[in-house]
């Protein structure tokens, strides 16, 4: 099993680097990068993701009906992120990533969190997030393809399906996309291999999710129900 794991990660990192990457001309058209995830019914939401000529992830902007509302952007030292910062319109979250090891190190101000000193405990290989030290101590389980499971900090039970994820075309490690699920609104569910199926926690509404698939297996619809409402998106590469 561990050898089945490592190679599947390594299959899924390989092209996790192809999706959105830069050739040898720096020229990412034709290469599958998420662009937008647009709410079809409800609030009108919207994100927006853009990528430099090389194919990093640079910004997202998440809005409504009513405009823009937050933008985050993404600074890099080299291939690692080294800062970013959210805007709603003002500046009011800067932060630094340092990296030793199997941790990065995340320090700066947040106007609403005061000033954040956190700890993430990685995965190298995989780049999945093992543990988060912070406000709260969070710590995650993973199945066999590096999807989150479980946490310690609600209860979480989740569920995949075996296509891949939407967010893989961005080109960042998920430990740093579900870093942002947990303290900011730029990311609708956790991030990982596959796309999520099922989430639920102890004291929650239970959700689910379902998918019109795009022939090379990436989803361009989702559906997320709960007791009250299903709300379509709409996913653009």
């Amino acid at each position: 099993m561990k050898i089945n794991y490592l190679l599947g990660l390594f299959i899924l990192f390989s092209g996790l680097m192809l999706s959105c990457s830069d050739d040898a001309n720096n020229d990412i058209s034709g290469m599958k990068c998420l662009t937008k995830i647009e709410e079809m019914n409800g609030d009108g939401d919207y994100k927006l993701f853009s990528y430099n000529s090389g194919g990093k992830l640079i910004s997202i902007e998440d809005g409504d009906e009513e405009g823009l509302q937050e933008k985050m952007t993404i600074s890099y030292d080299g291939e690692s992120i080294s800062r970013i910062q959210i805007y709603d319109p003002k500046l009011y979250v800067t932060l630094d990533f340092r990296y030793k090891n199997d941790s990065v190190f995340i320090s700066g101000e947040d106007q609403f969190r005061g000033k954040v000193n956190d700890v993430l405990v990685i995965n190298t290989f995989a780049n999945t997030l093992l543990k988060l030290i912070g406000n709260r101590t969070i710590t995650y389980n993973y199945d066999d393809r590096g999807n989150i499971t479980s946490t310690s900090y609600r209860s979480d039970k989740l569920s995949y399906d075996i296509n891949p994820s939407f967010y893989s075309t961005t080109r960042v490690p998920f430990w740093f996309l579900n870093y942002l699920y947990e303290y900011y609104d730029f990311m609708e569910n956790y991030a990982g291999a596959n796309n999520i199926l099922n989430s639920s926690y102890k004291g929650s509404i239970e959700e689910q999710y379902s998918y019109e698939y795009g022939t090379d297996k990436y989803p361009f619809k989702m559906f997320l129900t709960d007791e009250y409402d299903t709300i379509e998106y709409r996913l653009t590469y």
